[in-house]
């Protein structure tokens, strides 16, 4: 959109703002100049009413000094004809009207001829008549008809025009002075305001300049002696400066950026990947490096570009994938896996290839973190060598125990139960197993569920007391169980929750020491199970406390200790804890042992607190 456009007058007027008055002034001088032009119109009007006034007063003690004049010579006009005759008669008008500054003193006949006037020139008769013409008794408002020669005659006095006297030019020195005074007070409260407001209107003025277009910080600035708001103002517009020019330098850079490094769409989709991504030039220093391959070397981009990536990653298989590629002799992908900062669990896999096939030396390489592919394929690998061990052992008994049961004669009926007590042992082994490998699936899958019913929980642990009693007196473990004389009614799924109790208490017996003591403790009411499996065994560091009830996990301490197992219980019964709303908490001391707490809440007192 382009800027509106201004009218000539309008452009005038700016131009005489910007010409005769300052910033700020403009939103006073127009009210200064107003009171200013009223007082002066009021001081003219007080002026020349004192002069009319004074005329008129003027003009009425002249008219009543000539009523009184024409009386005056009414009264002498007869006798000074008789005694001095008729130019005794003018001479003696004459001197009336200079003595009392008459305009014109004048005695007129019936027939309007002037028979003596104090202007000679306006005489018409030259000798008295000896019948004066009669004389109209209505002649005129304010005529004065006096005797004259045995006639009567009409006086009249003419006051002169009226030119104001020394009272008028005082009456205007003393409006003048007022006008003076006013005006010397109006031009302070102006100053006085400008001082105040003055600020606050250069300021919207130069708002209003910059709405019209105009950028230049100097001439937004206002005169900063009109005070702090102007002071503020003004650092406000250097402070804009200073940001306008820093973003500038800013734009200015990323373009010179964009030109010598190629920065567009490509380089943000390439900062957007989860894989590193290096171009190495023909000398084997990084080009270009994208932020992914930033973070995995731990460097900036101004500390990484130019960078020889063989200083940054020493690795003899990365080096000669690198230098293979870089002079040509390697034409194909190159991949070296290397372990960051010589940790076994943190994997960076270094793909190298030409960029350009056989054209060019120039080498890029992707990096790809691969530790958590190379974690969960050794804990797969672990899984299934583990698996594959603990599905032989009870087979193979459940082979030579079901062959020796086969050989053995009819009387030897005890060895023959014997042997078949093992084969159910070794059975429930495998079926315990295989439910695990099925738990683990489900509990991926997300499809692990729960068939909540009444569980017998004297029943449940009397079959655990006949299954692990045997296996603690063989292994030479001192097992204690600390159970309540009596069992309340327990909603829940019992066969998963016996595979639950059977992983805790199994464990526990697995990785305590011959000469050891695991004590098992329930307590149990209408609203909880609360079980607890003690062992002093060897103990689990703080750092692997969370991690063992992940699946496939197995401390460094576990597998150091020969002890074999697939990783699998402590996350399943975990899961089949926090299904049943309860959960497993661990506290463990190394060398001191550990305690397995589960908590399970009564889903029939659930149950029914729902239905209620």
């Amino acid at each position: 959109m382009g800027e509106p456009e201004v009218s000539q007058p309008e452009e005038r007027d700016r131009r005489f703002r910007r010409r005769f008055l300052s910033r700020g002034e403009s939103l006073i001088a127009g009210a200064g100049l107003l009171m200013g032009g009223l007082l002066l119109l009021v001081m003219a009007a007080l002026a020349v009413g004192a002069h009319s006034i004074e005329r008129d007063l003027v003009r009425a003690s002249r008219e009543s000094l000539a009523a009184s004049l024409e009386r005056s010579v009414a009264l002498a006009g007869d006798s000074v004809l008789a005694s001095r005759g008729l130019t005794g008669l003018r001479r003696f008008v004459q001197e009336v009207a200079l003595q009392d500054g008459i305009g014109e003193v004048r005695i007129e006949l019936g027939d309007g001829r002037v028979l003596a006037s104090s202007d000679a020139r306006r005489i018409n008769v030259s000798v008295l008549p000896e019948h004066l013409p009669s004389v109209a008794a209505d002649s005129a408002v304010g005529d004065v008809i006096a005797p004259l020669g045995g006639g009567h005659v009409i006086v009249r006095c003419v006051p002169a025009e009226v030119a104001g006297g020394a009272g008028g030019w005082w009456i205007q020195t003393i409006v003048g002075g007022a006008g003076a005074a006013s005006l010397i007070s109006l031009w302070l409260v102006y100053r006085t305001l400008r001082r105040r407001v003055g600020a606050m209107g250069a300021i919207s003025e130069a708002l209003i300049a910059a709405g019209e277009g105009e950028e230049s910080t100097g001439a937004l600035m206002v005169d900063e002696r009109m005070g702090p708001a102007a002071r503020a103002w003004n650092a406000l517009l250097r402070d804009r400066e200073a940001l306008r020019e820093r973003l500038v330098r800013e734009r200015a850079g990323e373009a010179l950026s964009g030109v010598r490094g190629g920065r567009g769409l490509a380089d943000d989709a390439c900062d957007a990947l989860w894989q590193g991504i290096i171009v190495l030039d023909d000398h084997g220093s990084i080009a270009y490096a994208n932020g992914t391959a930033r973070v995995f070397l731990d460097r900036d981009e101004d500390e990484i570009l130019g960078e020889d990536l063989l200083r940054l990653v020493d690795h003899d298989g990365l080096r000669e994938a690198v230098r293979g590629v870089v002079s040509g002799q390697i034409r194909r992908r190159v991949s070296v896996e290397v372990e960051r900062d010589g940790a076994r669990e943190d994997v960076l896999r270094f793909s190298v290839r030409p960029l350009r096939g056989a054209d060019t030396g120039v080498a890029v390489v992707v990096i790809e973190d691969v530790t958590q592919q190379k974690v969960a394929s050794r804990a797969t690998n672990g899984f299934v060598a583990q698996a594959t061990h603990e599905l032989r052992t009870p087979l193979t008994n459940i082979r030579l125990y079901a062959e020796e049961a086969i050989d053995l004669n009819e009387g030897d009926a005890g060895e023959r139960a014997r042997c078949l007590n093992v084969i159910n042992q070794e059975v429930r082994r495998l079926e315990r197993l295989v439910g695990d490998m099925l738990n683990v699936s489900e509990m991926e899958s997300g499809s692990m569920s729960l068939r909540v019913g009444d569980v017998r929980l004297q029943a449940l642990f009397e079959d655990l007391r006949a299954e692990y009693d045997a296996q603690a007196t063989d292994k030479g473990v001192a097992l204690e169980w600390r159970l309540p004389p009596k069992y309340p009614v327990f909603g829940a799924d019992r066969d998963k929750l016996a595979m639950a109790i059977h992983n805790l208490v199994g464990n526990a017996i697995k990785y305590t020491p011959g000469g050891g003591r695991v004590t098992v403790t329930l307590e149990a009411d209408d609203h909880e199970m609360r079980l607890e499996v003690r062992d002093t065994g060897p103990g689990i560091e703080e750092e692997d406390q969370d991690r063992i009830f992940q699946p496939f996990y197995r401390t460094d301490s576990a597998r150091s200790s020969g002890v074999k197992g697939t990783g699998l219980g402590l996350a399943i019964a975990r899961e089949i804890a926090r299904l049943h709303g309860g959960d497993i908490t661990l506290e463990s001391v190394v060398g001191s042992g550990s305690v397995f707490t589960l908590r399970v809440p009564n889903a029939g007192v659930m149950d029914g607190a729902m239905a209620a």
